[in-house]
């Protein structure tokens, strides 16, 4: 239930829908007036965001669960040259949730939960990119970087707050559970009940390395030369045997796909390739998507099960007609319709990247991310639809968060060994910790070691980690169109005087995990006829893992 001034507008609902959404929980909003009626409450626990009437609350509290949070900061930061609305003075910090403390308490027939902090306007913010809006520093390239963020002055660092938020909330809404004996049902987060997700991806940007063949670039030369020159016999003798070295290679050494191929095909993983289509600028690829080589690469990679989407021109992140062109380019050549898309340089302005890519049909996006930190731009560990602040309405493009990608360790970050696989393991640590997603971007470049030392074996050691925290690794496409089965998916209370829920799947879906908390330890679930689905005990939760279940299916669950 939204009150005060959550109740207005779209910003409290889309906030709240997003985080319960991802926590896998069916909900539906009610107003005041839907709960203020003569007649009992529905059982279940209420979630009020806002201040709502105290007699309202009062009659909540003594029939049931409520968990309260404040009225939400909804307004946004930004100048009024960029929106038609007030600026908010001293916009509130992000804060860790570390430092919220949960309230607890019983009541007269019910349980109150409460939280002071204010989870719904923070978030809002973060997933928003608020901060981004007006904002005139920015880098050579037009990007917001992380130094540029508020949150930079922070020890916090770019981590998967609202994603921590939404744990939170989840802690609240189990504990007014339990305390008022009522059961609980939730869609696991990811599929056959993985306890986190990966996504591999990678921009091909260029793919010969130099012009003089067999990946030796000018710039080689006159390196070598100029250390023999200032007498560096030393410097000069290495240079010239990596030159020998890449010179006696059958292959380019950017011309690394066999190789990123191998690694993920050991693991059972495969992988998005962003491909450019054109050369609209300078910056953008030197290939053509009519050489044979890049055609048969293309079809090859489709074969083993990856995914071809587009990687846009320096030029295209908010022009629309350009983008437009650019997915058409790459449809003729693959001949089918291109979902993904990432920006070239992950260049990016809120909203108008994502309305640009909305407006061509990419069904997500894979750009939201900070060139020079590691870590999650929008504070979310998941996959969400992004909030339009000048429209001011949710988005129907789904964003997938880039989490790393290995020139913000390299280029901008300047870390090598161990404290590259450092840094990379605390956000992969991070992600585990919320049973989120990681997505990673190496470029096919980055496996020639001379020139990017420890590149291809810091990308090994990632595929390592996925494996043995047994996450679910899949293309960018498929992790989006599961992620949205799975939100279709509805869990409703059974209204036949029958104790349990109505499951409905609109979409195909393969691997959905339902969790089930019931009140009383000797209870258990039973589902009738013939259903594909595994049933396990995790503690005192009960699980219950489908097979593939077509468009449409539907079943009942109940327990006694």
């Amino acid at each position: 239930m939204l009150a005060g001034r959550a109740a207005s507008g779209e910003r409290a609902r889309y906030t709240v829908g997003t985080i319960l959404s991802t926590l896998g929980i069916s909900h539906e909003f009610v107003s005041a007036a839907d709960v203020d009626g003569a007649g009992p409450l529905s059982r279940g626990v209420y979630l009020v965001v806002g201040t709502a009437d105290g007699g309202l609350m009062d009659r909540i509290c003594r029939e049931t669960a409520v968990v309260v949070l404040p009225d939400p900061d909804l307004e946004s930061t930004a100048p009024d040259s960029v929106l038609p609305e007030p600026r908010t003075q001293n916009p509130e910090p992000a804060l860790a949730p570390k430092q919220f403390r949960m309230l607890s308490q019983p009541t007269q027939g019910g349980h109150l939960v409460g939280i002071a902090a204010d989870l719904v306007g923070l978030a809002f913010k973060l997933l928003a990119r608020d901060e981004e809006y007006g904002v005139s520093a920015r880098d050579d390239h037009d990007r917001f970087l992380w130094s540029g963020s508020p949150l930079s002055a922070t020890d916090l660092g770019p981590r998967p707050l609202v994603s921590e938020y939404a744990h939170l909330l989840l802690a609240c809404l189990l504990e007014g559970c339990l305390q008022t004996r009522q059961p609980v049902i939730r869609k696991e987060f990811w599929p056959h009940g993985k306890p986190m997700a990966g996504c591999l991806t990678h921009d091909v940007d260029v793919v010969k390395r130099g012009k003089l063949g067999r990946g030796v670039a000018v710039r080689d030369v006159r390196g070598a030369l100029s250390s023999l020159v200032r007498g560096r016999l030393g410097r000069a003798a290495t240079q010239i045997s990596t030159i020998a070295g890449t010179a006696a290679s059958d292959k380019d050494p950017y011309w690394s796909f066999d190789r990123i191929t191998t690694m993920e095909e050991a693991r059972g993983y495969r992988s998005t390739y962003y491909f450019m289509a054109g050369n609209r600028h300078p910056e953008d690829a030197v290939y053509s998507l009519v050489e044979p080589s890049i055609a048969e690469l293309m079809a090859k990679l489709e074969g083993s099960g990856c995914e071809i989407g587009l990687h846009g021109s320096y030029l295209s992140s908010v022009d629309v007609e350009m983008l437009r062109s650019l997915k058409a380019e790459l449809e003729g050549k693959l001949g089918h319709a291109v979902v993904g898309h990432r920006n070239h340089f992950l260049r990016f302005r809120a909203p108008d990247s994502w309305r640009a890519q909305e407006s061509v049909g990419f069904a997500y996006d894979a750009t939201l991310g900070f060139s020079d930190r590691e870590g999650f731009r929008g504070g979310h560990a998941f996959p969400f639809f992004p909030y339009d602040l000048v429209a001011d309405r949710p988005m129907g493009l789904l964003e997938i968060p880039l989490a790393i990608m290995d020139m913000s360790l390299s280029k901008y970050r300047k870390l090598r060994g161990a404290d590259a696989e450092d840094a990379m393991e605390t956000v992969l640590r991070q992600t585990r910790s919320v049973n989120g997603l990681a997505t990673l971007l190496w470029h096919n470049t980055s496996f020639f070691d001379p020139e990017f030392p420890g590149g291809g074996s810091l990308y090994e050691s990632a595929l390592d980690w996925l494996a043995e925290n047994q996450c679910y690794v899949a293309p960018a496409n498929e992790i989006a169109g599961w992620w949205k089965a799975r939100e279709a998916v509805r869990l409703s209370p059974l209204m036949d005087g029958r104790v349990g829920w109505r499951m409905e799947a609109p979409e195909e879906i393969d691997g959905l995990v339902l969790r089930i908390g019931l009140p009383d330890a000797e209870s258990s679930p039973r589902v009738g006829g013939q259903v594909p689905l595994a049933l396990s005990r995790d503690g005192t939760d009960h699980l219950l893992e489908y097979g593939p279940l077509p468009a449409g299916f539907a079943m009942d669950i109940e327990y006694s």
